[in-house]
């Protein structure tokens, strides 16, 4: 940022309140603040695709059990399951992200039955 020398910012008429309020040391000082606590985190627990949410860290997770041999086996399938049902029942939101990966992501024989027998068990 550009700084007039031997110039205050308080001492510019010509500049709007807020405008000087900008210039001032401390407003500088709270963006270097702000910029410390900013963080790249995810913005929100659902990820929305086509107008309509998914849970964010079930398909996070299915893409990266998708990734090695690009088939979901049994033991994915299981670790994805506990991922996506993460409190007592199972949420519509829940159940939409299991019909997605199922649509999504190739699964061997005994990890889609897997999968769905866990899906027709949960509450």
């Amino acid at each position: 940022m550009a700084t007039l020398t031997g110039v205050g910012y308080r001492t510019m008429p010509f500049l709007s309140s807020p405008a000087r309020y900008a210039l001032s040391p401390r407003f500088q000082g709270l963006q270097k603040t702000a910029a410390l606590f900013s963080t790249n985190a995810k913005t929100s627990y659902y990820k929305t695709v086509g107008g309509l949410k998914y849970d964010r860290s079930a398909l996070e997770a299915a893409a990266k059990a998708g990734k090695g041999d690009g088939c979901v086996s049994l033991a994915d399938a299981e670790k994805l399951f506990a991922e996506m049902v993460d409190g007592p029942g199972v949420t519509k939101i829940e159940f939409r992200t299991a019909f997605k990966i199922l649509a999504d992501y190739t699964f061997t024989d005994e990890a889609r039955d897997s999968f769905i027998a866990s899906l027709a068990k949960a509450k």
